[in-house]
Parts: structure tokens; C-alpha cells; sequence
């Protein structure tokens, strides 16, 4: 959305962690959205794998609330590097060894 800082993850619970919940996509916009499947390679089903959206049958969320009400949820947090800002005026690599 190209705003900065305006929706930091949130521990609802106040427990100090922030958790992840998956959601088994139940509703047509929730299967076009789900990205998400269950890792063939863990047999007790626990750990999620990504694919393409639509293509999953789970949708992923972390605790926390839409700030800036884009439909993701602490996907901005406070602060970061920028490296397009972080060196001095006209920097440029050393190439000549």
C-alpha cells in the first residue's frame, strides 16, 4: 500500500509470543484466496508448505489486527532498512579492487 509503519505486529493475548493460525478455507473467496497445504513431508500434519493462491486449502493468519485494513495482517512493521536511503550522498561500489 506504500504507507510506512501502520500495521506493527500485535500481541493480542499479551503473552509475549506472536502466534500463526491456519484457517481451512471454507467459503468460495476463502478457496480463491488459500495458499496454503499441509506438508507431505510431516506426517502428523503440523507444518504448513505456501503455494499460489487458490491453489491451497488453507489460509494462514498471525495474531494480530488489520491496521490499515488492506486484508493483511502485520505485514508492516515499525522501522527497517532501507537501502535505497541508508548510504551517503553519491556512494558507489569499489570496483577497481
Amino acid at each position: 500500500d506504500g504507507l510506512l509503519d501502520e500495521d506493527p505486529e500485535e500481541d493480542l493475548d499479551g503473552d509475549g509470543i506472536i502466534y500463526q493460525m491456519r484457517k481451512k478455507a471454507s467459503t468460495q473467496e476463502e478457496k480463491e484466496k488459500a495458499n496454503f497445504v499441509i506438508d507431505p513431508k510431516d506426517p502428523k500434519g503440523r507444518l504448513m508448505k505456501r503455494t499460489f493462491p487458490g491453489k491451497g486449502d488453507y489460509l494462514v493468519y498471525t495474531e494480530g489486527i488489520d491496521n490499515d485494513g488492506d486484508g493483511s495482517y502485520n505485514e508492516d512493521g515499525i522501522g527497517g532498512l532501507d537501502l535505497h536511503r541508508n548510504y551517503p550522498e553519491n556512494w558507489r561500489p569499489n570496483t577497481g579492487g
